[in-house]
This record gives structure tokens, sequence and C-alpha cells, in this order.
């Protein structure tokens, strides 16, 4: 009986330090400036090479308390690209898809800053550094990198959508 009774005590504490965990990791990225809907504003931004003609960028909490990164760009040529990731401010490397990047890795800076290193063949190849206004209305995306030896950078400036908009 006592050892059942130590059993169930020590499945207690680790399903409460568990939950504790669980929701600690919820309740820091609940309050996450990036979690929304981003649209770019074209005429605010800044492009070396082409400009898109539309993005959006969706930041969306995970069960996990991870972000699910989305970037929707429609072309000059009116194709639409994807590109999709979703990673914890642990500065791991996780996939990316649809991407000349092969992973990306994220950490928080401050609570509005977060810094995304792009790599290809476990090399950083790109940054990426993401600021949310004082007022969370203005998410301002700076990229630096290098693609096939070519090098780019841009000044994203997006402006938050309202709930409720597509």
């Amino acid at each position: 009986m006592q050892r059942n009774g130590r059993l169930l005590g020590f499945t207690i504490v680790a399903a409460s330090l568990l939950y504790l965990n669980v929701h600690a990791a919820m309740a820091q990225s609940k309050d996450d400036p990036l979690v929304g809907r981003w649209t770019l504003d074209r005429a605010r931004s800044e492009f070396s090479g082409n400009v898109p003609e539309k993005r959006i960028t969706i930041f969306e909490l995970m069960p996990d308390g991870s972000l699910k990164h989305i970037t929707e760009t429609v072309t000059a040529n009116g194709s639409t690209d994807r590109v999709e990731y979703v990673s914890k401010y642990d500065g791991k490397d996780v996939p990316i898809s649809n991407s000349f990047l092969w992973t990306v890795s994220v950490k928080k800076i401050d609570a509005r800053t977060t810094e995304r290193s792009g790599k290809v063949n476990k090399e950083v190849v790109e940054t990426s550094k993401r600021t949310v206004s004082p007022d969370g209305q203005v998410l301002t995306i700076v990229t630096t990198g290098t693609n096939a030896g070519n090098e780019y950078s841009s000044t994203q400036v997006f402006t938050r959508e309202k709930t409720g908009s597509k």
C-alpha cells in the first residue's frame, strides 16, 4: 500500500509540474506581440530586389507554446508563394517549407523583438530582426542575406489586421 501511495504521489507531482510548465509556456506565448495577422505596407517598405504585390504574415500560437509562422506572398506575375515553419524561441534549428533556406532558428531579444537566423547546409545565410511597435500595431522586419552569392536586404513594414479581417 505504501508503494502505491508513493507512486500516486509521484504521479500527481509529475502531472502538476507538466501542467504548470505547459501553462507557463502558453501564458508566455499568449501575450506574444507577434501573434496575429499582418499586412505588408508596400509604401513604407524597402527591398533590394523585387517588391511583392501583396504579402500577409501570420503568427499563430500552437498548443505547445510554439509559434507557427506563415508568410503568403503574391509576386508581380500573380503567383502565390507560401513559406511556413513552427518554432520556439530556443535558438534550435527547425525546417522551413518552400524557401531556399533549409532551416531557421528563432530567439527572443526582448519583449517586442525577435531574431530569426536562416541556414543553408548549417551555415547562416540570412538574419531577420522582427520588432513590434510599443502600441502593437506595426511590425518591422529587417532582413539581410545572401542567396547563391547574391546579397539582398529588405525593411518590411506590416500593419496588424483587425480581428476578423481577411
